[in-house]
């Protein structure tokens, strides 16, 4: 994971505090002392278990490869909820290129349709200023899919989130550009200046 959100860990941790980790965390023996393990999957009940000083943690060891080892926490990375759109299609990407995973059986891994995974991933090739945005939250993921369609799409996100678009809008937006037409009339959301979802 690339980054924490602090108030996720907080509210991780509470739980661990209450009821305990209830899944365990995947770990490896490393080649050179059977007594040196590296975490596999649950970084993030490790690092809320320690916040509510809790430094015994159920775990299962498991002998894998470097190569099996980043593949799981990738996959288990994915399942997660909380990722945003670019790190869940870069991940997608990663598990694709290194580990030869198909479209579909990255679905069927993380529970997701073939074409979540291949829309997700289709996310990479906008311009890099239209991904900073929708890292920033000043663009969803819908808005961003909209906008591969586009011919200009970093003019036309400069435009959503100036107008305070919304997904639909941004749709109308989009192939009003594609018609030839000024995107005028591609409608506002309630809230100028934010897109929403």
């Amino acid at each position: 994971r690339q980054r924490f959100a602090e108030d996720e860990l907080d509210a991780l941790a509470q739980s661990i505090r209450e009821k305990g980790i209830l899944q365990p965390l995947l770990v490896r023996t490393l080649a050179a002392e059977e007594a040196d393990f590296e975490l596999v999957a649950g970084e993030r009940r490790w690092r809320a278990a320690q916040r509510v000083g809790l430094h015994e943690v159920p775990v299962i060891i498991r002998r894998i490869t470097d190569s099996e080892a980043l593949e799981i926490a990738l996959v288990e990375n994915l399942q997660r909820e909380d990722l945003s759109p670019l790190e869940e299609a870069k991940a997608y990407s990663r598990l694709m290129g290194e580990f030869g995973r198909t479209q579909a059986s990255l679905a069927e891994a993380v529970g997701k349709s073939r074409s979540h995974v291949a829309n997700t991933m289709r996310l990479l090739s906008l311009p890099a200023p239209v991904r900073r945005q929708l890292d920033a939250g000043e663009l969803s993921a819908g808005h961003a899919r909209a906008l591969l369609a586009a011919a200009d799409p970093v003019a036309l996100a400069v435009e959503v989130v100036r107008r305070g678009l919304n997904v639909r809008a941004t749709e109308r937006l989009v192939h009003q550009e594609q018609v030839g037409g000024d995107g005028k009339g591609a409608g506002e959301c309630s809230a100028p200046g934010h897109a929403t979802r």
